[in-house]
């Protein structure tokens, strides 16, 4: 719930000048992201009360229904794109659903209760059992992640699928040789993608323009650091905000950070503030 709570006050801090932008409301996008949040805090709180059969009867049918759906991605007129990664399905107006969220869970569920049947048998020992069919079912997942480009979920997946092992106790050589294969795999998506290589040489940038690619990312977060360093330089003083909003003149030469509070009320409610 802490994690929620902070990532909900980062969200606001971080969309609002864009929502104003857009001119929409300035908590628009904070409102969509806790409508998520309350929705997923409802669902998990579901999932804890059901029991652990239920759970094993659900890991088949939302694995091929996770299958399903992210193959469907790839179909023109269905899937759609977000930011270059087509992983997205809408669901009409501005709600979408990303399919490979429920390849997640599914891979949990999925690959749980098949190294706990394996264990009641005493197969895990041998390394096939080990690795088949959770191995070819993992990598099934991440290629059909990685068609549509998105390789930070495609890590995450990848760590479901180590933590499962680790679990299941298998050997350092099986991780050794699994992590060798999928670094292989990572060094030529990243070498085959200008994107993902433009991405590389934004690292350390201090500029947005690198004349390679656009590096407002890492700009931004030297931004968001304002001139105070590590811990900043009190609030409502990030240079990035006001880069994009009128900064009200202050009153004193030491503001405090009630003053500080005010000011940014201001920015949010005037409305000469938002022209």
């Amino acid at each position: 719930m802490l994690i929620t709570v902070l990532g909900l006050v980062m969200v606001y801090s971080a969309s609002q000048i864009t929502a104003l932008q857009l001119s929409l409301p300035g908590s628009y996008f904070f409102r969509k992201q806790f409508l998520a949040a309350c929705i997923g805090g409802v669902l998990a709180l579901a999932a804890s009360r059901m029991p652990v059969k239920l759970h094993r009867a659900l890991a088949y049918p939302i694995l091929a229904g996770a299958v399903f759906m992210m193959a469907l991605v790839q179909l023109p007129g269905i899937g759609m794109s977000v930011n270059g990664n087509r992983n997205w399905i809408s669901l009409g107006g501005s709600f979408q659903i990303q399919p490979s969220e429920f390849g997640k869970l599914a891979l949990v569920l999925w690959g749980a209760d098949l190294l706990a049947r394996k264990q009641d048998k005493a197969m895990l020992s041998q390394w096939k059992h080990m690795l088949v069919p959770l191995v070819p079912v993992a990598f099934m997942l991440l290629g059909l992640i990685m068609l549509g480009g998105d390789m930070g979920t495609a890590i995450i997946l990848t760590a479901i699928l180590f933590g499962l092992l680790w679990l299941a106790g298998a050997p350092t050589r099986l991780f050794v040789g699994v992590l060798s294969i999928a670094a292989a795999i990572g060094v030529i998506l990243i070498k085959t993608s200008p994107n993902r290589m433009a991405r590389l040489a934004c690292i350390g940038a201090t500029e947005p323009k690198t004349g390679v690619a656009d590096c407002w990312q890492a700009v931004h977060g030297i931004y968001a650091l304002a001139s105070g360093g590590i811990f900043g330089s009190g609030l409502g003083a990030s240079v990035e905000k006001w880069g994009q909003l009128p900064r009200p003149t202050p009153t004193s030469s030491s503001p405090s950070p009630v003053r500080n509070w005010v000011w940014r009320a201001h920015c949010r409610c005037s409305p000469s503030s938002r022209l």
